[in-house]
């Protein structure tokens, strides 16, 4: 049986590339080549969608495109959009984002787990007049009492 050819084309530099996302013979490649070609064609739609969508600081997103390695033919397929974005991105200085990314990535472990520890940390409940709100026991005492006191019937009783 002749294989079949499953011919698609890079949703950001154009490239003609083959995949299936519903084939046993591409299972092994990640499902995001559905729309990309190469791991840097969805590296650059994510920092360029980022950047123009306010998703994260632009000088993070600039400091990600540096990165990557963009020669004149590649970027001169992509599309305007993109292209646009990219200008702007090179523009912003990244000497802050850098060094907070170079942070993060040579972080001792208890430094990263006292980062989680201050980002899970949730302030106490308080109620209208500010006082302390103890979980186990509600706001409207009065009300849970009178509830439970009464004694509800059912209104289908067995015979």
């Amino acid at each position: 049986m002749a294989k079949k050819k499953f011919e698609r084309s890079c949703s950001i530099c154009s490239s003609k590339y083959q995949f299936c996302p519903n084939c046993s013979d591409f299972d092994k490649l990640p499902r995001w080549m559905d729309a990309y070609c190469s791991e840097r064609c969805k590296e650059i739609y994510n920092i360029t969608a980022g950047f123009l969508n306010h998703w994260l600081e632009p000088e993070v997103e600039a400091a990600r495109l540096s990165e990557l390695t963009l020669d004149k033919e590649y970027i001169e397929k992509l599309p305007d959009w993109i292209k646009d974005a990219i200008n702007q991105l090179q523009q912003i200085d990244t000497t802050n984002a850098k060094a907070i990314m170079s942070a993060l990535k040579n972080e001792s472990p208890e430094v990263k787990l006292a980062a989680e520890e201050v980002k899970h940390e949730e302030p106490e409940k308080t109620s209208e007049d500010n006082t302390i709100v103890n979980e186990d026991k509600p706001l409207n005492d009065n009300r849970n009492k009178n509830y439970q006191n009464k004694k509800i019937k059912p209104k289908f009783a067995a015979k």
